[in-house]
């Protein structure tokens, strides 16, 4: 048998030449451990460089989310004031946006949670929303109120309004 190549099943002997024996479960091993070694040090690498791509997310997003918070917003007043004068251009019946909160003390509220406009996921798509809601009188009817609501963005631009001809104040519910 030295020196003939014997067909080996795991655990017989493969002859090769004529002194030499080695078992093809030690050959197996020792390709597969290497093979294993290889991947093993791309998965490290692999998972790694995933690592610090989400870590610069992550940074990149608390950044961003402190820079957010110490910009300045819009005042109450001011968010007020931006909804009654678009209000004011629309009715005609009065002067300004002044002009109607003066002859409607109580009429408007600014609010920055608890509105279907404020909740997730609106809340995505533009962020530093804020609603008014007003109660104000019409023209044509001193028993009637008209109850309109502002979407306002954080840079004063408005987003979305929609209302109602209403008999009793809702402003504020």
């Amino acid at each position: 048998m030295a020196g003939e190549l014997a067909t080996a099943k795991w655990s017989r002997p493969i002859f090769l030449g004529s002194t030499r024996c080695v078992q093809l479960q030690d050959v197996c091993n020792i390709v597969d451990a290497s093979f294993v070694g290889s991947v093993e040090g791309g998965m490290k690498r692999f998972l790694s460089i995933v690592g610090a791509f989400f870590g610069l997310i992550f940074a990149a997003l608390v950044c961003w989310t402190i820079a957010y918070n110490y910009q300045e917003r819009l005042s109450d007043r001011q968010l007020v004031l931006i909804a009654a004068t678009r209000a004011a251009k629309r009715d005609n019946q009065y002067a300004s946006g002044e002009d109607l909160i003066v002859r409607n003390p109580g009429c408007c509220i600014a609010l920055h949670s608890n509105h279907d406009w404020l909740r997730f996921p609106a809340r995505l798509y533009e962020d530093g929303v804020s609603v008014v809601q007003m109660d104000y009188a019409i023209r044509e009817n001193p028993k009637l109120l008209y109850f309109e609501e502002f979407a306002i963005g954080s840079d004063g631009t408005i987003l979305e309004t929609r209302g109602m001809e209403t008999t009793t104040p809702m402003a504020g519910r």
